[in-house]
């Protein structure tokens, strides 16, 4: 179908459960992960800071197992012409003060959050507080291998968002690129999120390499201080992945104890500063990169 041209960014996640029980594991792995006290740490949409799963359900969908996953909030100013493979979920957060549905487009599952702020959208993704524990911070659209480029063009139609010009993974099939905010600007602060195969990151997870899932990674105030909050992970029923990628910092790759990927991000750009390799890509098509190149 033909998107109309929006302007969006994020405001934050929440993850989503399939029941009571996985529920209130998942809230226990994270609260004692981040050693919070309370289910929402903070007011999202002043900080973005989100740390504890939402008590509402994914609508059933047989073709999606997943106990649990993460979704993005993202806000719009377009509130027609969503499609949606199953009847939109209405459901409200404790801080809500929008409408806000779950969607699924081209694969790609996100809360739609829907705004008449122009304000709102213009606003760069995520929260100035890179370097406080729980902030979510960044996010990945993990993809079926060699599909990054179809994800990206499917995020450009559906939000609006722009794209640097790919990188190829060295000695492997895999590209990465990042989307940008809707203006195309390149600093730091309107980069809105990785897009990468699956397999780049969590190699042989067949049971969800079929479907796009997001990646998101909550912010930690230090190097020492990821290193602490990653030695919990474990001990409380979670898996490390990849314990030290360097990237803009440090990431930790790793799951909890319901095998929902998350990371831990050790942020070290500097928010209003550009990358000399970030190159906003041209285009009229993600997908004809290749080609092209």
């Amino acid at each position: 179908m033909q998107h109309a041209a929006v302007q969006s960014y994020v405001v934050g996640a929440s993850l989503f459960t399939r029941d009571r029980a996985t529920h209130m594991a998942a809230l226990t792995f994270y609260q004692s992960l981040f050693q919070e006290k309370e289910a929402n740490i903070s007011n999202p949409w002043e900080r973005r800071v989100v740390v504890s799963p939402d008590s509402s359900r994914l609508p059933s969908n047989d073709n999606h197992s997943r106990p649990s996953e993460w979704l993005l909030h993202i806000v719009d100013t377009n509130c027609q012409g969503k499609d949606d493979v199953f009847t939109p979920h209405l459901f409200q957060h404790p801080y809500a003060r929008h409408e806000q549905f779950v969607y699924e487009e081209e694969r790609i599952r996100f809360v739609h959050v829907r705004s008449e702020s122009l304000a709102e959208v213009n606003s760069p993704p995520y929260t100035s507080h890179q370097r406080e524990d729980g902030a979510v911070v960044w996010a990945n659209l993990l993809t079926p291998d060699r599909e990054e480029l179809t994800a990206a063009s499917a995020t450009a139609r559906l939000f609006g968002w722009r794209h640097t010009v790919p990188i190829s993974f060295p000695l492997s099939p895999y590209t990465f690129l990042t989307a940008l905010h809707h203006s195309g600007r390149t600093a730091n602060r309107y980069k809105v999120c990785g897009i990468l195969a699956r397999s780049a990151l969590l190699a042989g997870d067949d049971e969800r390499s079929r479907f796009c899932e997001w990646l998101v990674s909550f912010g930690c105030r230090s190097s020492e201080r990821l290193i602490q909050i990653r030695e919990r992970i474990e001990p409380l029923g979670g898996k490390v992945v990849s314990p030290y990628i360097e990237a803009d910092g440090v990431v930790c790759v790793a799951r909890d104890p319901q095998g929902t990927p998350f990371a831990l991000y050790y942020r070290t750009d500097v928010w209003e500063e550009t990358k000399p390799n970030t190159v906003l890509y041209e285009g009229a098509d993600i997908t004809k990169w290749k080609k092209e190149s």
